[in-house]
């Protein structure tokens, strides 16, 4: 393992689980592993070599959102956020993507989320099809961005958003 990452760094962590509801992909996926607490012990057993970088690994630490709102949940003042980057940046040396993963990728953080067109036609795209019953288009999506997709607020056609949904 590189030496970025180092098992005694994750020590901070008492796996209390008062970070939990503050995660957004725990609260959604309903994962331990895709909780700041799983993703915790994922570092950790990757540091110390009990775990290997696998795509299933991996997938952990691409589907957190880094809003870091489980710092603010801890007692112990893990501070996530710099823990997941320090991985982060050991996957992208370590781990081999497929390269048509990697492809998208690139696409997606290099140009279209810098892109307030391409933003503005994906979220018309997913409005249309809620507006118009065409869910089923979203079957051809990844699981996770499946659910996250039908978490969107529905509408009906061509009714300007609300200011506020409620949770």
């Amino acid at each position: 393992m590189e030496k970025q990452l180092n098992p005694d760094d994750f020590l901070d962590c008492i796996h209390c689980g008062l970070c939990l509801t503050s995660c957004p992909t725990y609260t959604l996926l309903g994962n331990e592993t895709d909780s700041p607490r799983g993703r915790i012990c994922l570092m950790r057993s990757l540091a110390e070599a009990t775990i290997g970088f696998t795509k299933n690994v991996v997938k952990h630490f691409d589907t957190c959102l880094e809003c870091r709102a489980c710092e603010t949940a801890c007692p112990s003042g893990v501070h996530f956020g710099e823990l997941l980057e320090k991985t982060r940046n050991v996957v992208e040396t370590v781990y081999e993507r497929p390269k048509n993963e990697k492809r998208l990728r690139d696409f997606i953080l290099k140009k279209a989320l810098v892109s307030d067109r391409f933003l503005k036609i994906s979220f018309k795209f997913v409005s249309l099809v809620n507006d118009f019953g065409l869910n089923f288009l979203f079957r051809f999506f990844p699981n996770h961005t499946q659910k996250i997709l039908q978490k969107l607020p529905q509408t009906k056609p061509f009714e300007p958003l609300q200011e506020f949904y409620p949770a």
